[in-house]
């Protein structure tokens, strides 16, 4: 799902739609089994994945900031602030490319991310790091 869903990202025209692949991509690689906090849930999680203790909370906070500007434009409302809406996407976007980059080439990332029992187990793990 990741894949398919970057491919469509990179072809988006317009940021709004680039936002929700972006979206789709980050639940697919990140994204809980629960469906609460899931914005928390998905931004702890990638954080985490990342491993790098300095930007943690920056990480997180982009996350949880590009969620917000995600639920407005899935919910009908439109982002009135235009160069926060391209900044944050572009952001995360260019985050997420550096993401798929790091499992594609990483081996044993690969695996953990095409079995969905692996998967599992991984994000669980990364909810104690």
């Amino acid at each position: 799902n990741a894949l398919f869903y970057f491919f469509h990202a990179q072809l988006s025209n317009y940021v709004e739609q680039l936002c929700i692949n972006t979206s789709i991509i980050l639940e697919s690689l990140f994204g809980p089994n629960a469906n609460s906090e899931i914005s928390h849930q998905i931004a702890m999680n990638l954080a985490n994945h990342l491993q790098d203790l300095e930007n943690k909370q920056n990480n997180y906070n982009l996350i949880k900031k590009f969620y917000s500007i995600r639920s407005k434009l899935v919910h009908g409302a439109v982002e009135k602030n235009k160069d926060k809406l391209n900044a944050t996407v572009e952001q995360v976007f260019n985050l997420t490319k550096l993401i798929i980059k790091g499992i594609i080439l990483n081996e044993n990332l690969c695996a953990i991310f095409k079995s969905k029992e692996k998967h599992s187990v991984y994000l669980n793990e990364l909810k104690f790091r």
